[in-house]
């Protein structure tokens, strides 16, 4: 049977992950990280020679900072940074709800933009970018006071949850009808707890993330976890119940001061440029304050482990802090995200910009020295002196037209120094070529140099010229985004379909009202696209796109008088990508929405066209009555008609018939 594991088995193996993991201070990839940090400020190389030029180039920081432009472009000019798809027709009105609420989340909520601009700088700089994605639980209580409530008012207030009395005033204002029942208004002071919890983002420094050595992947890693420094004042705001008293203390007591506050050395290499020193320490245990104080390690662990003895290792949290486990639980996934711009396959530390601009880097540095150190010698050279016959104050003192005051007439021969060859000024040329083959940023892409592409006079050939030169920087980007941004954005929906209950009445965007966003009817995604507008020209072909559409619109609704293809929405729709896309922001959109229009009210009749149209009814109605009796008369006549040669035949037939019998009588 298998042996449920106890609290010392936990901090035992904790402690060995930690000490397997990559990056740790003196490690080989620590020291290449902090290599390229001091790169990046322009720190000292260690080669420096006394009364030598110690000039450097700065090509890390500059090549950094010229990708950097381009990435917040492309990530976060658009509307969205994430677009969920949706599983169906039926599905598109929730799905829509979730990418704009998850990236109202991370840009509004989480400032977003900051969060990516240190992501993407650890990435370039320092092999890999990190960001810890997590529901963060949170109350924030407020003091509410009212005066002169009335017994409905106190009630209805009061009845809340959230609310807590803490100061009640019973104010007498009189009798009720009764003459006997006192009639009162209250003072009351409360507090009103509000649920303030969401999804919170936070960058986390490259050498606080801990992953197994040789791991290839977050998700296949045995041990990720997160080390950091907290006050113990920290750890009890948290919830964790820690006593300067408390024997259980003794195990999170860390060894030395500077080990705690300053045993980072890659955090030291990011502050060398302000002068920081380091302090002597910090006090000793002894008052509860200082106690509080008091900073130490915490490691938060995520690590597969049968920690009950079923037979079965589940994914767990563990917290701890020295040699005591603060909490355990078991958990559904890993909360770290992670970005390197140039993968290696099968390995989560891939390289970064700077490592391959360094080694370039430090090679201009020697040239620039070399050329500065010559062009001092030139303008400051040595001499041969005849000894006794110069005055050495006038050769000591080196100034432009000064006078040396000498004995006798070649008393001093300048020794002349060899200027460089012109080779070593186009060698730097070599070096700015090879900087941009490997990193894809050079001085035509730096802004648009229009001078360098002058010669390229067709807007198809500059295009060219600037997508071959941009390519490299254009794969970082969508390795970004295909990997660390898309898995951070279905790492927060899911947190937040999991954790948050509650109905959102939010504005999403300037412009629009406000919605009411219900995170509990979503459904579980993990199909997402990412809108990256990769390219420089990018912007310049989706409105040449626009407008070759506004034309085709145009000759359909010539030949569309009914508006059967083209609708008002659907004009809508078109100006508004048209306003994005132009990056014009205005607080209203250009045109109404007729979504959010009221039916057309019906305008009211002229009263001089309902005259003359009542007029007409008359009239009409009085012609269709002559002509109803014309009709009737017409056919009365035709009766009568009728009738009378009727009576003409039968007195004919009558004479007749006489006139036979007279004959016959006859």
């Amino acid at each position: 049977m298998v042996k449920k594991l106890t609290e010392e088995d936990l901090v035992g193996i904790i402690e060995t992950e930690v000490e397997n993991s990559a990056g740790l201070p003196g490690s080989e990839l620590s020291n290449e990280r902090i290599k390229a940090m001091e790169y990046y400020l322009g720190e000292d190389y260690g080669n420096e020679q006394t009364d030598r030029s110690k000039v450097k180039s700065s090509d890390v920081q500059d090549t950094i900072e010229w990708i950097m432009p381009s990435l917040m472009r492309i990530f976060t000019s658009g509307e969205s940074v994430v677009q969920f798809n949706p599983e169906g027709v039926e599905d598109i009105p929730l799905a829509d709800q979730a990418t704009d609420f998850t990236n109202y989340s991370f840009m509004r909520r989480n400032h977003g933009f900051a969060i990516m601009m240190t992501w993407f700088k650890d990435a370039l700089l320092q092999k890999l970018g990190i960001v810890k994605a997590f529901w963060e639980s949170s109350f924030e209580v407020n003091r509410e006071e009212y005066e002169g409530l009335s017994d409905a008012e106190l009630a209805i207030l009061v009845a809340d949850d959230a609310v807590e009395i803490l100061e009640l005033t019973e104010n007498p204002v009189g009798v009720g009808e009764d003459g006997v029942t006192p009639l009162l208004t209250y003072d009351i002071a409360i507090s009103r707890s509000v649920d303030t919890s969401k999804e919170t983002v936070i960058p986390i420094p490259p050498e606080e993330f801990l992953i197994t050595r040789r791991a290839k992947d977050v998700d296949s890693a045995s041990f990720v976890g997160h080390r950091t420094r907290k006050t113990i004042s920290d750890l009890r705001e948290e919830g964790f119940e820690i006593n300067a008293d408390d024997e259980a203390f003794a195990g999170i007591e860390t060894d030395s001061p500077d080990t705690v506050i300053f045993g980072n050395s890659e955090e030291d290499a990011r502050f060398v440029k302000d002068g920081e020193q380091t302090p002597e320490g910090i006090s000793d245990f002894g008052e509860d304050q200082n106690f509080a104080s008091k900073l130490v390690w915490v490691v938060e662990g995520y690590i597969k482990v049968d920690y009950d003895g079923d037979g079965i290792a589940e994914l767990r949290k563990i917290l701890v802090v020295g040699k005591k486990v603060l909490s355990n639980e078991v958990v559904t996934k890993r909360p770290f995200y992670l970005l390197t711009p140039i993968p290696v396959p099968h390995k989560v530390t891939g390289l970064s910009i700077a490592d391959t601009v360094m080694e370039l880097q430090l090679i201009k540095s020697t040239i620039y020295r070399s050329i500065l150190d010559n062009m001092y010698v030139q303008n400051n050279g040595r001499f041969e002196v005849l000894e006794g016959m110069v005055n050495l104050d006038d050769m000591l003192t080196s100034r432009p037209n000064g006078i040396v005051r000498v004995k006798t007439l070649g008393a001093v021969k300048r020794l002349d120094s060899p200027a460089l060859p012109q080779t070593s000024f186009d060698f730097l040329n070599v070096l700015d070529q090879q900087k941009e083959e490997r990193t894809g940023v050079s001085k035509n892409t730096k802004g648009l140099n229009e001078g360098a592409l002058a010669s390229h006079t067709s807007g198809v050939a500059v295009n060219q010229v600037l997508s071959s030169a941009e390519q490299r920087v254009e794969l970082i980007a969508r390795v970004f985004a295909e990997t660390g941004v898309k898995d951070l954005f279905i790492g927060m929906y899911n947190d937040i379909i999991e954790n948050d209950s509650k109905d959102h009445f939010v504005k999403l965007r300037e412009g629009e009202e406000y919605v009411t966003i219900s995170p509990s009817r979503w459904q579980q995604r993990y199909d997402t696209t990412v809108k990256v507008g990769i390219g420089r020209g990018s912007k310049q072909e989706k409105l040449q796109g626009l407008n070759q559409i506004a034309q085709v619109l145009q000759t359909i609704s010539a030949s569309d008088p009914q508006r059967r293809l083209i609708n008002e929405q659907n004009v809508f729709n078109f100006v508004s990508e048209y306003q994005k896309v132009v990056g014009i922001a205005t607080a209203r959109p250009f045109i109404n929405n007729p979504a959010t229009l009221e039916p057309p009210q019906p305008t009211p009749p002229d009263p001089t066209l309902v005259l003359a149209e009542g007029t007409l009814k008359v009239e009409a109605a009085k012609l269709e009555l002559e002509v109803a009796k014309f009709t009737h008369q017409t056919k009365l006549d035709e009766a009568t008609l009728e009738l009378k040669d009727k009576d003409m035949e039968l007195d004919y037939d009558v004479a007749k018939e006489k006139n036979r019998l007279n004959a016959v009588k006859g």
